[in-house]
């Protein structure tokens, strides 16, 4: 409902920036959309479990939107969650989808993704986000293309809206256990945090905000991408903590609003 709404009243509005992308409201919106058909396809339910495991990207904020516009609950995983944090949710969830990149940094996810298939049977579709072409993966670039925009698929679309008071996400949190609690939120929970911690800080459309942390964080998943798209701010997702980096993006973006840890 945000996004539809931020594209409804700003379609030629700049809304969401990365180190490879500047998306307006309305081609974010026809590129989720487009993910959301393919996703239908591809045979995601209403209530499956897909696992998100992006780093600060711009394909994160397509993917989290197009789940939910198929009423999916979205388990979040930061990049670094190795086989046992994987595997642990996996056992709570039971996914259907896992989304991620084919490496990160130092990780290689094929590999990783393999042997959690192993012990997780119900892990049917791997999809791979700016990865090289795989028969392993179904390459996430390749789902937004697909997506057609028909009149009869826009209304089956629609038809999937979940109810708000369904799950929406699945929030890892650290702990005393060494592995990540997963704490479920429902649509109507998650916006009342989002409402309220950002009229606290006075945000508006006019806003620029930045994040440097893991987007799959509860702070940067309520504050930063809640917080930008409740109020029609613009979105600036950054996959560095060097500090110079971070204030280079700050100059050039107008940055006025940085939520951290």
């Amino acid at each position: 409902d945000l996004l539809d709404r931020g594209s409804d009243l700003y379609p030629q509005k700049e809304i969401l920036v990365d180190d490879t992308a500047r998306l307006t409201y309305r081609e974010l919106r026809e590129k989720v959309d487009r993910l959301a058909i393919s996703f239908i396809e591809l045979g995601i339910k209403e209530r499956d479990f897909v696992l998100l495991q992006l780093p600060n990207w711009h394909e994160f904020i397509i993917a989290f939107y197009a789940l939910q516009k198929v009423g999916a609950i979205v388990v979040l995983l930061v990049a670094r969650h190795g086989l046992s944090e994987i595997n642990y949710l996996c056992s709570l969830t039971h996914p259907v989808a896992w989304i991620g990149p084919d490496q990160y940094r130092n990780i290689e996810y094929l590999p990783l993704i393999k042997s959690v298939r192993e012990s997780n049977k119900e892990l049917r579709h791997i999809i791979s986000v700016r990865a090289p072409e795989n028969e392993a993966f179904i390459p996430l670039e390749n789902l937004i293309y697909k997506g057609k925009l028909t009149a009869a698929n826009l209304e089956a679309l629609a038809a999937r809206r979940p109810d708000p008071m369904e799950v929406s996400i699945i929030l890892p949190t650290g702990g005393t256990t060494g592995l990540p609690k997963a704490v479920p939120r429902t649509h109507n929970d998650y916006m009342a945090t989002v409402e309220y911690h950002t009229k606290a800080w006075e945000m508006t459309s006019n806003d620029v905000v930045l994040t440097s942390a893991p987007v799959s964080h509860a702070q940067a998943i309520h504050n930063g991408v809640g917080g930008a798209f409740f109020h029609g701010a613009k979105y600036v997702l950054i996959d560095s903590t060097n500090a110079e980096d971070i204030c280079r993006v700050i100059e050039r973006e107008k940055v006025t609003a940085f939520p951290t840890v």
